[in-house]
């Protein structure tokens, strides 16, 4: 499985589905809640690209478009896999296609690039729909490159049109800008090699036309106008750019500038207005760590931490090199540290030592954490060894600083004190630890335990009081339990409370090809899960089928991604009370054990939020981050729930906003969008505005005219409830059991016609 998955709710259970595509030819649509196949679609070949969903039939489900390496691109109905059309291309790809509506006739379309040199604009219609439009062709039009075309292409309006344009890169050794209306070229670039990085659209000069940043393999860095395609600048490296550019404004012109690493060895910072370089920094070896900028010298401009294959880190003085000269510095490095070994990991900054500036963590032969001030080293952990553990940051020691615990391949977990680096304590496995530490107290002592794994095939259960505290009570070893498992354990645990007992449980993966979960409370064996291969993958845990407990999702080497039911089997009746009574407190304790870097990742906000919501609690922290790891989630964005928001999750797809506030009873909690805030008048999204609002009357009126003019079927859906709301059951009637004579298969169908009848009959 090389493609992405996508989610999206394909079958009305609330729960997002999963489409894929997979060497062995087939598109897989599996069930979120229980993995069960919904569909699957065989194509004639491999399909690596990632698939794009959007409702083109109209029946409220997403669907889905997806090319394949047997040059075609198929669009298939979310609800239940049959073709809705299939586009022969002549040529496959690993493109991913874009989708936007190109053609003003409400349905998404399609534009991807292939690797026989040509992009398609392929109308998203359904065959039998596009036969009554009166088309004898799909393609709105085609574009032939010189050479393939293996980036993603990047759409916004460049030419003011309304009209979504496209822009990417060939191996042409160019960068085209096509009109989404009809494929003119709007402009193209010629490069000195393949352009095989996907675009970045943003405005830099304030003309309101996103400008476009790219890479080539000829060691530039291009920025080109929105508008018409000409270099606003370029920079040239003397080697490939293989590390990732970080942005901040450091001449004080108010346009982010660009720093980059470079295989020539060099770091440089361009003007984002100019493509001048601001400067540049000559190290011994490639630069293929990412950068890490703040401010380290309080002159407020950015400063740059760089790792190096020299063995040394930087810290780069972010000034222009006139303000360099004027601050009278002979030199741009404000320190540098030696590790003694290549650095290619990317450096963190936090404040560790309390003096306000950003202090560097950084791993390389050991774990070194370096004064931001100076360079100089608050510690340098004795912990050797080469690190490929992530380390997870905590205060076991009580002195509000957080402390360090890490695995090393010399066998070794080590915990180090954040205040000086001393060793906390050590603990000897029997093989290389390259599984990354996962923090949560299991015995109640309110010191965070340390769950990890090892190549020795066991799973660890440490203390984590520091050696002093723990000889004091009485205890002759840091294990708290031991968990064997069939073989090597490189995948990291993820902690959750998955039996009720109110001690976070552990579930990993191992290269015995199983799945474990185990007690917290004692290390007993929960459930375990045979998968076809070795699991490498770290698990996510989140409650998949709404029954309180945290559920697994985990991919395995048998090339499949596993959604695996955290309940474990035979649970008494007590303990199911138990469970059930505490499962959104137990979600609270473990996200406040676990450190803010997560363990159980963002996908445990969103339920955290809804379960803090339903306690009548503040949820806006746990929903913020996940709005922040997810931008695009719609109900997250809604369970936020103030005014803003809400108009960003209309603004993003207004029916699902509607049906996640119905569907979680949100309604009589939701504002609606202040005016000055509101969407458009006669749109979607103010027709849904209007809905949630109360005001059905006026939302019935905008879903009148919407229904007119496209007929879609989610539309007579939200139409017939608006009818409901405005007390009109006989006309809700007559478009739901329409519906229902169509067989569409539309969210709360069943529900609302008994509602509507029961209405009807009270009348």
């Amino acid at each position: 499985v090389r493609s992405s998955p996508a989610l999206a709710d394909l079958n009305g259970d609330g729960v997002p589905d999963c489409v894929v595509g997979s060497d062995d030819s087939q598109i897989y649509a599996i069930s979120g809640r229980d993995g069960a196949k919904l569909w699957e679609f065989k194509t004639g070949s491999k399909v690596s690209s990632s698939p794009a969903l959007a409702d083109l039939d109209g029946d409220g489900v997403p669907d889905c478009v997806v090319g394949s390496t047997d040059s075609k691109v198929y669009a298939l109905s979310g609800r239940d896999g049959a073709r809705l059309w299939e586009f022969k291309t002549g040529g496959g790809g690993s493109s991913s296609p874009a989708l936007a509506d190109f053609n003003g006739d409400g349905v998404p379309d399609c534009v991807v690039g292939l690797d026989n040199s040509k992009v398609y604009a392929l109308s998203g219609l359904p065959a039998e729909a596009l036969a009554k439009a009166g088309r004898e062709s799909r393609v709105l039009w085609e574009f032939n490159t010189g050479s393939r075309v293996s980036s993603s292409p990047a759409l916004a309006d460049l030419n003011g049109d309304g009209v979504p344009d496209c822009v990417l890169g060939s191996d042409d050794s160019r960068v085209y800008a096509l009109s989404g209306c009809d494929g003119v070229t709007l402009w193209e670039i010629k490069t000195g090699d393949a352009v095989r990085s996907s675009p970045a659209l943003l405005n830099l000069n304030g003309d309101d036309v996103p400008e476009c940043v790219v890479g080539s393999n000829d060691s530039k860095v291009y920025l080109l106008s929105g508008r018409e395609g000409a270099k606003l600048w370029e920079f040239k490296t003397a080697n490939a750019i293989q590390s990732s550019p970080a942005l901040a404004d450091l001449n004080g012109d108010g346009v982010p500038d660009c720093v980059v690493g470079s295989n020539d060895s060099k770091v440089y910072a361009i003007s984002g207005s100019n493509g001048a370089m601001l400067w540049g920094f000559k190290t011994g070896g490639w630069v293929q760590s990412s950068r890490a900028l703040a401010d380290l010298n309080g002159d407020g401009v950015p400063d740059c931490v760089a790792g190096s294959w020299d063995s040394k880190v930087y810290a780069i003085s972010g000034l222009p090199a006139e303000a360099l000269a004027k601050a009278g510095r002979d030199s741009r490095v404000l320190w540098e540290f030696e590790t003694g070994y290549s650095v290619g990991s990317s450096p963190a900054l936090a404040d560790l030592n309390g003096d306000a500036i950003p202090d560097c963590v950084v791993g390389s032969n050991k774990v070194y954490v370096l004064s931001g001030h100076n360079g100089a080293m608050l510690w340098g952990s004795k912990a050797e060894g080469w690190f490929q553990s992530s380390a997870a940051l905590a205060d076991l020691n009580g002195d509000r600083v957080p402390d360090c615990v890490v695995g090393s391949d010399n066998s070794k977990v080590y915990a180090i004190s954040g205040r000086d680096g001393t060793t906390l304590w050590e603990f000897k496995t029997g093989s290389a630890v390259k599984s990354s530490p996962a923090l949560a107290d299991l015995n109640g002592d309110g010191i965070l335990d340390c769950v990890v794994g090892s190549a020795d095939s066991k799973v660890y259960a440490l203390s984590g009081l520091p050696a002093e505290a723990l000889a004091k009570t009485g205890r002759d070893s840091r294990v708290l339990w031991e968990f064997k498992t069939g073989g090597v354990v490189s995948s990291s645990p993820a902690l959750a409370d998955l039996n009720g007992d109110g001690v976070p449980d552990c579930v990993v993966g191992s290269r015995d090809s199983k799945v474990y979960a185990i007690s917290g409370r004692d290390g007993a064996q929960l459930w375990e899960f045979k998968t076809g291969s070795g699991v490498y993958s770290s698990p996510a845990l989140a409650d998949l089928n709404g029954d309180g407990v945290p559920d697994c999702v985990v991919g395995s080497d048998d090339w499949s991604v596993y959604a695996i039911s955290g309940k474990p089997p035979a649970l008494k009746p007590s303990a199911l009370v138990a469970r059930r009574l505490a499962a959104h407190e137990a979600w609270l304790a473990v996200v406040n054990l676990v450190p803010a870097d997560g363990r159980l990742g963002p996908l445990a906000d969103i339920p955290l939020g809804l379960a803090l919501l339903k306690l009548g609690k503040d949820a806006r922290v746990p929903l913020d981050r996940a709005a922040k790891a997810f931008p695009r989630n719609v109900e997250c964005r809604l369970l936020l729930g103030t005014a803003a928001r809400l108009r960003e999750a209309l603004d993003a797809d207004p029916i699902f906003t509607y049906d996640t506030a119905y569907r979680h009873k949100l309604l009589p909690s939701l504002k609606a969008p202040a005016e000055d805030v509101a969407p458009p008048e006669g749109s979607l999204a103010r027709a849904v505005a209007l809905l949630l609002a109360g005001r059905a009357a006026d939302a019935r009126a905008v879903f009148d005219r919407l229904v007119r003019e496209s007929n879609r079927l989610d539309l007579v859906r939200l139409r017939a409830r608006a009818a409901l709301d405005a007390g009109d059951p006989a006309a809700a009637l007559a478009d739901l059991e329409a519906l229902a004579r169509l067989g569409a298969r539309q969210p709360f169908l069943d529900e609302w016609t008994a509602e509507a009848r029961t209405m009807r009959g009270r009348k």
